[in-house]
């Protein structure tokens, strides 16, 4: 079986950005290839999501990072790290599969760990040619 995965350097660069509270991992298995997207909790010593999520775009765009798309949530790609895209968001839109209890612990355990901050939800996945 075929495995996609993002360089650790750029999960480097993100965990970077801020304090990380947990990660995990998210393996999805699709024709014969699994594809692992490496999920970071960070807090960046936001009060507010807006606040948060301006910090860590700013950081991560000193690394070299840009901005591909801006809503409510932020994607970002990184010139350096070709085959990577980091997805951002807050930690209470965060959506996630029902089945994956372990991170439902991870992130109840975040929150209540970062007090008055907002921590984000970092996911970065592989992209594109990966051979």
């Amino acid at each position: 079986m075929n495995e996609v995965r993002v360089e650790q350097g750029a999960v480097s660069d993100v965990r970077a950005a801020g304090k990380v509270l947990a990660e995990s991992k998210i393996e999805t298995i699709w024709d014969g290839t699994t594809t692992v997207t490496d999920v970071l909790i960070v807090d960046v010593g936001g009060s507010n999501i807006a606040a948060a999520m301006t910090t860590v775009v700013d950081r991560l765009q000193k690394s070299g990072w840009k901005v591909l798309n801006r809503g409510s949530s932020v994607q970002m790609a990184s010139a350096k790290w070709t085959n990577t895209v980091l997805d951002i968001e807050g930690i209470n839109t965060y959506v996630y599969d029902e089945l994956e209890a372990p991170r439902t612990g991870k992130i109840a355990d975040a929150r209540a760990r970062v007090g008055a901050h907002v921590p984000l939800i970092l996911e970065l996945h592989p992209v594109g040619d990966q051979g």
